[in-house]
């Protein structure tokens, strides 16, 4: 009895040592870095990963072409077996898994694109990554790993770090990145940053600050003030602050030049004549004034854009506001744009602000005259007080319709002949149908107009490619497999499949077809007969991108998710996932319990990653393995049944990364 508690004692022991390494890990994260797992480092600046890779000389595992995980029994060489053992034991679990599942020993003829003749190129059929359950010291693994002598090299994760994510300090911040994001600003850049030959008028109020801002400075090209500072100061950041200069905050028009003159028909007037090629209106009117409406019509017939805020919670909405509910008809119109907010993960409209009084866009525009949304709450932006700084906003469209006003320049950039019109068109068919209000036939709403901006699908559009899919959904064939379904989009001729089974793979093309839907017969779905149980499955994920005549490609539809080879889901995830996208790691007292002879355990995993959920006895042993594999970031369920097991209490333990928890359990028959 005695050595049993010294074994349960020292497996607490373990448990608690292993606990105490992981809280003295500190995470590696630097400006635009990225790298393929988290990195670690730890007092004496030693380096952690839970990924490391290796690549063997010649062929040593008998894989077929597409399979990725490695069973180690089919290692040629029963040296590098036991090397594999004696890393188990002194570092724990993992699992290999071939990095470049589609080639195989002998895949080095390749064709010269340039010269079109046939050439050796390496091997990349035996590179493979190891998967550790809890960080380890990457070098030091790679060192025991090159003592074999057939393995060619071996590394720690790679890093990179990214030349088109701004370097601007509340940029990197997450908590208010979340605005760049949800609007796929990073992929909009990728086209373009932005021309300097494009300006935005920023018609609004200054004044009260001697000196412009200093995350502004070159960007004004143009102004007619005699002070700055103010809600104009703020509402110019939005539109084109300086972006990757280190300082304080990043803007959606990066290279745009920015105009600034004083609310009102003058300074409507001054910015069309100096050139602006959108006019902000971060402002409200509760009359329609005549001489407002003439400036704005004035500067539509130049070609001018014109942006405006549809107005916050004053007075009691709802109301219709000017500019932002000016029509000309063929002329063109204001772009009204309301707000957005995220809240646990999830993107809505900003509750109690304003929204449309009417409900016809197309036969009453004045008074349904929301056309989109933006990000606008929680937004970190530049000082209206002092010319250094910034400050938080709570929520506004004064937020809002400038990251509209940015979308337009950069649209303008790639194709400066568009005019007022198509600018609208192609903002109206490019969003995100986002929020908890349905939408009308015509893709409409009261509260968000056609949607929130995607920025990246809008520059694309504007620079002929395709508008991405929408309307993607995945259900089950009468067959049991995956089929696939999204509305047509006009002008394309195809539409390619892709497919996002583990994160370390990521997305890849699985068909290119003319309709518009696809049925996946490399995966099936389980039903299970009447009182049996499917075992736990696995979600994939489906997206789609649209290709036109000129071979020109739309940026990926939304995704849509089904679980295969398992039980069947409640229901059908389909993006935006963060609807049950948990934020942190959980593991769930089981339940029964006590419990005879099955229970249910749930837990989330915030991070995707190698996940083991195993079960030990109180001398320490492990008596079932639950789960061991990699895991997407989301929620679930396992069923333990002890059937086998004598009465007693057990204990079972979830790590993921650098997560580790414990939790008992009772059975009693």
């Amino acid at each position: 009895m005695k050595t049993r508690y010294i074994l349960f004692i020292s497996l607490i022991f373990t448990v608690l040592l292993n606990g105490l390494l992981f809280g003295q890990l500190v995470q590696i994260t630097e400006p635009n870095m990225v790298s393929e797992a988290n990195i670690y480092e730890d007092p004496n600046g030693t380096r952690y990963s839970e990924l490391v890779t290796f690549k063997f000389k010649y062929k040593m595992v008998n894989m077929n072409r597409g399979e990725v995980i490695v069973s180690e029994n089919k290692i040629l060489y029963p040296a590098f077996r036991q090397l594999l053992n004696s890393l188990r034991n002194q570092f724990g679990n993992f699992v290999i898994k071939k990095a470049i599942p589609d080639v195989i020993w002998g895949d080095t003829i390749g064709v010269n694109k340039r010269t079109n003749q046939s050439v050796i190129v390496n091997d990349l059929s035996q590179i493979y990554r190891i998967y550790f359950s809890n960080p380890v010291p990457t070098e030091q693994v790679a060192n025991i790993l090159k003592t074999h002598s057939n393995v060619k090299y071996a590394e720690g994760p790679i890093i990179a770090y990214l030349t088109i994510s701004p370097n601007d300090p509340w940029y990197l911040d997450q908590n208010y990145r979340w605005s760049f994001n949800v609007i796929n600003a990073e992929t909009a850049w990728d086209i373009t940053k932005g021309s300097p030959l494009i300006g935005i008028g920023m018609n609004d109020l200054f004044g009260g600050v001697s000196q412009l801002h200093e995350d502004l400075g070159s960007k004004v090209v143009w102004h007619n003030l005699t002070s700055f500072g103010n809600h104009g100061i703020i509402t110019a950041g939005v539109a084109g602050a300086l972006t990757n200069n280190s300082t304080d905050i990043a803007s959606l028009g990066w290279n745009i030049n920015l105009l600034l003159d004083m609310w009102g028909v003058t300074g409507v007037r001054n910015l069309v004549r100096m050139g602006a090629d959108v006019i902000n209106f971060s402002w409200i009117s509760y009359s329609p004034s005549s001489s407002l409406r003439d400036a704005i019509e004035y500067a539509l017939q130049h070609g001018r854009l014109c942006v405006a805020s549809a107005g916050n919670d004053w007075p009691t909405p709802p109301v219709v506001v000017y500019p932002a509910a000016y029509n000309f008809g063929s002329l063109g119109q204001v772009i009204a744009v309301s707000a957005t907010m995220l809240t646990n993960g999830v993107e809505d409209w900003v509750t109690n602000f304003n929204y449309s009084p009417g409900t016809d866009p197309i036969n009453d525009p004045t008074n349904a005259f929301i056309d989109c949304s933006a990000p606008g709450t929680n937004y970190r932006a530049l000082s209206g007080a002092a010319p250094t700084g910034t400050v938080h906003i709570w929520a506004g469209t004064s937020i809002s319709a400038p990251f509209v006003s940015a979308l337009v320049g950069l649209m303008l950039s790639v194709n400066s002949t568009l005019t007022p019109a198509q600018v609208y068109d192609i903002i109206k068919n490019t969003t995100d149908r986002i929020g908890s209000n349905p939408y009308s036939g015509i893709g409409w709403n009261r509260y968000l107009g056609y949607g929130r901006i995607d920025a990246a699908n809008a520059v694309n559009v504007a620079n002929g490619a395709p508008p991405k899919p929408r309307g993607v959904n995945v259900t089950t064939s009468p067959n049991l497999h995956p089929f696939i379904t999204w509305e047509p989009v006009p002008n394309a001729v195809s539409y390619r499949v892709e497919k996002y089974v583990t994160y370390e793979i990521g997305w890849v093309q699985i068909a290119q077809v003319s309709g518009t839907n696809y049925e996946d017969l490399n995966e099936s779905i389980c039903v299970p007969p009447p009182g049996t149980q499917c075992v736990e499955g696995h979600w994939v994920y489906y997206r789609i991108k649209a290709v036109n005549n000129q071979a020109k490609v739309s940026v990926p539809s939304l995704k849509a998710g089904i679980i295969v080879s398992g039980g069947m889901p409640d229901k059908i995830s389909v993006e935006p996932p963060s609807n049950n996208m948990p934020t942190v790691y959980s593991l769930s007292q089981n339940y029964p319990n006590p419990f005879n002879p099955t229970t249910t355990i749930n837990y989330s995993i915030k991070t995707a990653g190698l996940v083991a959920l195993k079960v030990y006895d109180v001398l320490g042993t492990e008596v079932a393995e639950l789960v061991n594999e990699v895991k997407e970031s989301g929620s679930y369920s396992v069923t333990f049944n002890a059937s086998e097991l004598p009465s007693g209490i057990y204990f079972y333990t979830l790590t993921s990364g650098n997560f580790m928890d414990t939790k008992k359990l009772l059975l009693l028959k």
